[in-house]
């Protein structure tokens, strides 16, 4: 598991809220209190749309972030923001292949992203769910190192807790 401080929230939440930076990743659970606490639980309902988005079967960060921005723009400052991103299906695949670990991708539960924001701390965590026990934990450092060279990629300024 990797646990990072991020050391420019403003720039931070501007890639996150304003950016199509981390649009690729699911959603998994999302929690933001403002008036009120918002929650979502990352469960796809397509059948919503009239105009159905072409190749979506996910609750992707794409879709959900014109609407969550619009809940906190303004004045006024979120008191809390918890994300957790969760590594679509297809790009699973591709890190396990490219890394060539020895995992197959149906017994992965996820690799996933935490991101937790308050107005004094915003802190980024990941995590791996398998579903079968392993104690080979290749995919988990993988992933780590996938992140680290993703938030160096995007310029996010971070230090490792």
């Amino acid at each position: 598991m990797l646990a990072v401080k991020i050391t420019d929230t403003r720039d931070f939440m501007k890639k996150l809220l304003s950016m199509e930076t981390f649009d690729t990743f699911e959603v998994s659970e999302l929690s933001l209190t403002t008036y009120t606490t918002f929650r979502v639980d990352g469960d796809w309902h397509g059948d919503f749309f009239s105009d159905k988005p072409e190749n979506v079967s996910s609750l992707s960060w794409r879709l959900l972030r014109p609407a969550i921005f619009q809940l906190i723009k303004g004045k006024d400052q979120p008191s809390d923001i918890h994300i957790v991103f969760r590594l679509s299906r297809l790009n699973l695949g591709n890190l396990i292949r490219a890394q060539g670990i020895p995992v197959d991708p149906d017994s992965v539960g996820g690799l996933f992203l935490n991101i937790m924001f308050s107005p004094a701390s915003l802190t980024i965590t990941t995590g791996t769910s398998m579903k079968v026990f392993s104690m080979d934990r290749t995919l988990e450092h993988a992933w780590d190192d996938r992140m680290l060279r993703f938030f160096r990629h995007e310029g996010i300024a971070l230090e490792r807790l």
